[in-house]
């Protein structure tokens, strides 16, 4: 997903007052959903070198990022360098909610990765962002991939919490569009959303992959909530 001009905020908690979509019924929900926390319910997907899932950790999982020595990128190569790239777990039914909360600790202090691609040229901070997928995505779809946008977290050693609105105008787009510039499209996501989750990345990319060298480093996911 190409970064256009929007800044990265990372590691810090979010602060925007999010929107709650009504339901079909005319009425909002009222009870906070917790998507599951076992770690078989999650996939790491579209990572190469990565284990299908993440593993059990307390409270939630936990991975750790794949280790690369050789030279950068690396993608193209047969076969490419390992990355963590999407993690994501199925939603329940539509995502109506006022905003989305996790809270996570990141371990390790080694060189996290992101140009992995030759066109991978910006130079923002490797980091997570939290994904929303639409039911039948193949990837190729400009409005079917949602990421939080500015609401992310640098990759660097500490625990952190993010707090991301239900807000059109705090999502961005595969092809690059703030959700107010498309907020019937992204509605549309939410009312028809398959997977949520974290994708990683740097540079011009948000869910393109990392990996470290010179050291290791893990990830883990503490706590999620849709809050109503």
């Amino acid at each position: 997903m190409r970064r256009s001009a929007f800044a990265l905020v990372a590691a810090f908690l979010c602060g925007f007052s999010g929107l709650t979509r009504v339901g079909a019924a005319g009425k909002a929900p009222t009870t906070d959903w917790q998507p599951s926390m076992e770690a078989s319910d999650w996939m790491i997907r579209y990572s190469p070198g990565m284990p299908r899932h993440p593993l059990p950790a307390v409270g939630g999982w936990r991975f750790e990022f794949p280790g690369y020595e050789g030279p950068l990128p690396c993608r193209d190569f047969v076969p490419p360098c390992p990355s963590a790239n999407y993690i994501t777990t199925k939603a329940a039914g539509p995502l109506h909610g006022s905003s989305i909360e996790l809270s996570v600790e990141i371990k390790g202090r080694p060189e996290f990765n992101y140009a992995l691609e030759e066109d991978n040229t910006c130079s923002a901070p490797a980091s997570a962002r939290l994904l929303i997928q639409r039911r039948g995505d193949d990837l190729t779809e400009a409005f079917d991939r949602w990421w939080s946008n500015p609401g992310a977290i640098a990759l660097t050693e500490g625990q952190y919490s993010l707090t991301v609105p239900l807000n059109p105008g705090q999502w961005q787009s595969v092809d690059g569009k703030n959700g107010e510039e498309a907020s019937d499209a992204f509605y549309a996501a939410l009312e028809e959303v398959e997977n949520i989750g974290l994708t990683f990345g740097g540079g011009c990319y948000y869910g393109h992959g990392v990996n470290v060298s010179g050291g290791e480093a893990s990830f883990a996911l503490k706590r999620m909530m849709i809050r109503r």
